[in-house]
């Protein structure tokens, strides 16, 4: 008997109503709004979340998702997380109606399309399609199979409601029926589905075969999915890796079939180009004719592109063999006041060229800034000593936003709500109006020269939305980092005024002002550190945007030069999403003699700086990422705790608060009247919502174990479930956050009020180092002076599992997490234990725990109090203590969490970046 598998059906309700309520000027400008603002980030979702429970998409029509899952349980939390998204981050249109999405799902025997590999057919897809004809808004609909199988699987929070037999057109009259959670309750179907007109759908090439659905990859990855459908050649241009995408193209590596030249090769999105949508290809033609008439070194040029008849649209551009300004940043930190002015000004002087041809970018910002070197000078008038043969030439990427001034030239961009850009870079007089001038380039220049200068924008860590900070905020200092020069700031405020006749009125005096600035620089020796890729580099994590938008915000020509292959076979995903990594640094060559045999090498002194910079930018981001990780899990624990929402079953039949029924269990274990029997059988319900609670937050990160504590320290659950349940913990220091274990069997001890990191404590059963964190649970939703803590909602993990210490890391250094506080773990109080290290594990092994030595800990406490920026460490002994190795350097910072009203909470927990010398 074949094996079965779930078909998922889903689309979006009332898509005609909100394309009408998107901004533009024709149907075609609505339509394209309608799939850049609601359709696009649906999709996201769709297929980013299929990805996570072990799905594909097959198939897509417009707003329809056609689907494939393993087994009807990962299809059904697929379909809970896909509605749950769109209640809690909606997608609007600028009137406020929200897109909603309807689901159905049906079990069957897989039958392969005979016309297409990569398609399913049959009654069991039928099935599933035509039960979504009855499905409403936010609703989930099943087959009565469906069903039976997910009542055995034991969902938690999962119930269902049958809605009688409804005649499904080729099926005949089936039983339909909805499922529910989170204390939903059900909503009437469709009594009569609208007539549709039949839709084309599109069948995606799926990455995982059928057979792997649920399995590995042949070479042992990860199974993924993806709906890009890429031609292997385009007219005279054999396309390779997929290197860049935005709103309306995918960019391509490409070589010249005859000449062997690399080229970008942007294509139109099929989706734009669906039928009766012939305005979107003019309009695509419009812009090609505007881009294709530009031509200056300070800008990408474009060489070719495809006719208006021809089936597949898409526009050649140079390709660039070099780096963004906003990875540069990503991997070394801030740049130099001459690397960073340096940047700025050649980007002015293309921003001048631009606005002669009577253009706006609109979309400035360090992602589309590409930097790579020459050996002849275009610079214009530079005033930079020859540091190698080679000179920095900065081009500008990504001109699809560019917007022809003048009335009598059709618009040739997208609107966002009103604005278009990107937000963290976006001046005040572009979120009101499509109606601006360069001086809104000039601004969003500016904001890019603060973050090349601080190592972020401007506004990012305001309390007021984007719009409101860049319309009133004051522009914060530049701290922590290099002194900028009195006379720059200066620049830098004229070219951030909020009124745009305060600013430089064009950008030709912004880069007469930066030159002085930028002499000396050493962009050249950047951009070659960026071509190594480091040896640890991550291959699985996504690109840490600098903008605030989720989808398109990256350039859609951010090149980030690879050596193409002879063969141009297509880039793993791993390494594609490395593409777009923090340390993106992948650079090569693609000729012989790029390097020049004279080029002058830069003093040793300066190689040692470097260095310094460089680790003490990797601590920094490794402690943040840290806080980053701490401030997640609380937030996730807070939501809890404080929730209101039913999840529990309440003793008068209904659901009650995750908060209500810890108050009656904690009530419970005080009446005398309860036998231990009927008490323990009180906590089941809770075992089983802390597991599926866990299970939820494990997709994203890890976690040890989840547990819940009543007042008195009884554990009543815990998950995974073990024999600690029952048990009294008030001892733990998760419980009464005194800073230290207390003696076990410890009494009249009072449970924590406050979120609290716990002590650090040795696993009884793994010897792994772990860390808690607890939140209390009070006895009111309504907090006063009579309000009583009736237990902690707590969770666990592994310090093995601080992953984002690897993050970003330069080639050559290792991470160490410390503890400088005082611990009991081996029966003594010391400290200084180490939390984590790659190989940490091994070196516990040997016997007593790894410590930093009592003069390095007085050391890293002297370096973090000394105020200096680079705080650097030298000449320490290993202190894992590994046979072979010499003295070591290394970079500290502290580990700090910021909460509310930007209050720093210090850890005591330190980051060392160390490098054996």
């Amino acid at each position: 008997m074949a094996e079965l598998r779930t078909f998922v059906f889903s689309d979006l309700v009332g898509s005609v109503d909100l394309k009408s309520e998107m901004p533009g000027g024709s149907d075609a400008e609505r339509d394209e709004a309608f799939v850049t603002q609601i359709l696009s980030p649906h999709r996201d979702r769709i297929e980013n979340f299929a990805t996570d429970f072990g799905g594909r998409v097959v198939s897509t029509a417009g707003d329809g998702h056609f689907l494939v899952f393993a087994d009807a349980a990962s299809a059904a939390r697929w379909a809970m997380e896909i509605v749950r998204t769109h209640e809690e981050k909606p997608l609007s249109s600028p009137l406020g109606t929200k897109a909603q999405v309807r689901i159905s799902m049906h079990l069957g025997s897989p039958q392969i399309d005979p016309r297409d590999p990569h398609n399913f057919v049959g009654k069991a897809v039928d099935y599933a399609a035509r039960l979504n004809d009855f499905s409403a808004s936010g609703q989930i609909l099943v087959s009565r199979a469906a069903r039976a199988i997910l009542e055995d699987a034991g969902l938690n929070g999962v119930e269902f409601h049958s809605h009688g037999r409804r005649d499904l057109k080729g099926i005949g009259k089936v039983e339909i029926h909805e499922l529910l959670f989170d204390g939903r309750q059900p909503q009437d179907t469709r009594r009569t589905p609208k007539p549709e007109k039949p839709r084309d759908w599109t069948v995606h090439p799926d990455t995982v075969a059928y057979s792997k659905l649920a399995g590995i990859l042949p070479d042992g990855g990860v199974p993924a999915s993806t709906t890009t459908v890429r031609p292997t050649r385009l007219g005279n241009y054999e396309l390779g890796a997929l290197v860049g995408a935005g709103g309306m193209g995918d960019v391509f590596q490409a070589r010249h079939s005859q000449f062997g030249r690399l080229r970008a090769v942007k294509v139109i999105k099929p989706h734009l180009v669906a039928a009766g949508q012939h305005e979107v290809v003019k309009r695509f033609y419009q812009e090609i004719k505007a881009i294709g008439g530009l031509e200056h070194p300070n800008i990408v040029v474009a060489i070719d592109s495809s006719t208006p008849d021809d089936e597949t649209h898409f526009l050649v551009m140079e390709y660039v063999d070099g780096t963004s300004a906003g990875d540069l940043v990503e991997r070394f930190g801030p740049m130099s006041v001459a690397n960073a002015c340096e940047v700025a000004r050649q980007t002015a002087i293309g921003l001048d060229y631009i606005a002669q041809q009577g253009m706006v970018h609109r979309d400035i910002k360090p992602s589309n800034l590409m930097i790579t070197s020459v050996a002849s000078p275009h610079l214009l008038g530079a005033d930079t000593p020859a540091v190698s043969h080679q000179q920095p030439l900065v081009k500008i990427l990504d001109l699809g936003l560019a917007l022809l001034v003048g009335d009598d030239h059709e618009r040739l961009t997208r609107l966002d709500h009103r604005a278009m850009g990107t937000a963290m870079y976006m001046s005040p007089e572009q979120w009101r109006t499509t109606s601006v001038d360069i001086r809104s380039d000039i601004y969003s220049l500016g904001c890019t020269l603060y973050h090349l200068l601080s190592g972020k924008p401007p506004f990012l860590d305001s309390e007021l939305r984007p719009e409101k900070a860049h319309e009133k905020g004051k522009v914060p200092p530049i701290r922590g980092g290099q002194q900028i020069p009195r006379p720059l700031w200066t620049v830098l405020r004229k070219a951030l005024a909020k009124d745009p006749h305060e600013r430089y009125q064009s950008p030709a005096e912004l880069a007469e002002d930066l030159a002085q600035f930028a002499v000396g620089n050493t962009l050249v020796d950047l951009v070659e550190q960026s071509r190594h890729k480091p040896t640890n580099a991550p291959t699985q994590q996504g690109h840490a945007s600098d903008t605030l938008a989720a989808n398109g915000t990256h350039s859609d020509t951010l090149l980030a030069g690879r050596q193409l292959g002879s063969s141009l076979t297509a880039t793993p995903a791993a390494t594609r999403r490395w593409l777009w990594g923090a340390m993106a640094a992948l650079a090569v060559a693609v000729a012989a003699g790029v390097w020049l045999a004279d080029q002058v090498s830069r003093s040793e002194a300066q190689r040692a700086q470097d260095k310094r910079e460089t680790a003490a930018f990797a601590a920094g981001v490794a402690a943040k990422n840290i806080a980053t990780e701490i401030n997640r899990r609380f937030d996730r624990l807070i939501d809890l705790s404080l929730s209101t929402a039913p999840v529990l079953p309440g003793p008068d039949g209904g659901k009650v608060s995750l908060q209500k029924y810890v108050q009656i269990v904690d009530d419970a274990s005080r009446d005398p009247s309860l036998d231990a029997r009927e008490f323990h059988e009180l906590w089941k319900p809770l075992g089983v919502w802390l597991q599926g609670e866990k299970d939820d937050y494990d997709r994203r990160s890890p976690s040890e174990s989840w547990f819940i504590v009543i007042r008195d320290g009884t554990q009543v659950a815990r998950a995974p479930n073990s024999r600690s349940v029952g048990k009294n913990y008030a001892h733990r220091d998760y419980f009464h956050g005194q800073g230290t274990d207390l003696e076990e069997g410890a009494t009249g001890v009072a449970p924590i009020e406050l979120p609290h990191r716990s002590a650090v404590y040795e696993s009884t059963s793994t010897k792994k180092m772990k860390v808690a964190f607890s939140v209390p649970v009070w006895d009111s939703s309504s907090l006063s002076i009579n309000s009583q803590v009736a237990g902690v909602l707590a969770m666990s993990l592994d310090l093995g599992g601080f992953l984002a210490l690897e993050d970003r890391l330069p080639p050559g250094k290792e991470v160490m997490l410390v503890d400088l506080r005082v611990d009991e773990i081996e029966g003594t109080p010391k400290r200084g234990l180490i939390l984590h290290h790659n190989d940490l594990a091994n070196r516990n092994k040997a016997g007593s725990l790894a410590r930093l030595s009592e003069d390095l800990l007085v050391r890293v406490e002297k370096a973090l109090k000394s105020g200096e920026r680079l705080k650097i460490i030298d000449d320490y002994s290993d202190p894992l203590g590994r046979p072979g190795k010499g003295k070591f350097w290394c970079a500290v910072a502290p580990v700090e969490v910021l909460r509310n009203n930007d209050e720093v909470i210090p850890t005591d927990w330190v980051v060392l970046v160390q490098e054996e010398k």
